[in-house]
């Protein structure tokens, strides 16, 4: 998981500089921050769902992850939104450059919330004593690792056809990133 979540620093930290390694590190920290206190709320009555399923109450399982999905969503948004509005309180500040830009922290905590919603719902399919999302994980996880070095190696490609960034002694070039102002 870790691996997962966290294979954009190394990967920027090499192919652009330490400055956006350590935004994106820092940013993605405080999003699956978030994401965990929030997952909290189903992590807590995981022993009552599994015990719903083994007494075969489906309304009782249903009841009971329906409003612990509710409450790991209400909190992850009331987090999300303190952590937006300290990002504007605090744009002056230095702190603020050590984290991604606006939009950027804005879809990175959208996909985090996506991603916490997948997590809770395999917690439910998980009651059951059963690990349906086992290929789901390991395409996903292949998918992830690729698409990171393929953006991360390719971002010149992309940026210029006739580059070959691949070949090229001067990939670092591709990457700089102009000092913020």
């Amino acid at each position: 998981m870790f691996l997962m979540s966290q294979l954009a620093t190394p990967i920027l930290f090499y192919f652009r500089d330490a400055v956006v390694a350590g935004q994106i590190g820092l940013t993605l920290t405080i999003a699956h921050m978030i994401g965990i206190f929030s997952q909290s709320w189903i992590a807590r009555d995981i022993p009552l769902m599994s015990m719903a399923v083994a007494r075969k109450d489906w309304v009782a399982l249903n009841t009971i992850f329906i409003n612990n999905l509710r409450s790991m969503i209400i909190v992850f948004l009331g987090c999300s939104a303190i952590l937006l509005l300290a990002y504007f309180l605090l744009a002056d500040s230095i702190y603020i450059q050590r984290i991604l830009p606006f939009w950027q922290v804005f879809g990175l905590l959208l996909f985090v919330l996506i991603f916490q919603i997948c997590a809770a719902l395999s917690v439910y399919l998980r009651s059951f004593r059963r690990e349906p999302l086992m290929c789901p994980y390991i395409i996903g996880a292949i998918v992830v690792i690729g698409g990171s070095l393929w953006a991360g190696i390719g971002s010149c490609s992309l940026v210029n056809p006739a580059s070959n960034a691949f070949r090229s002694s001067e990939v670092r070039t591709c990457f700089t990133v102009a000092p913020a102002e």
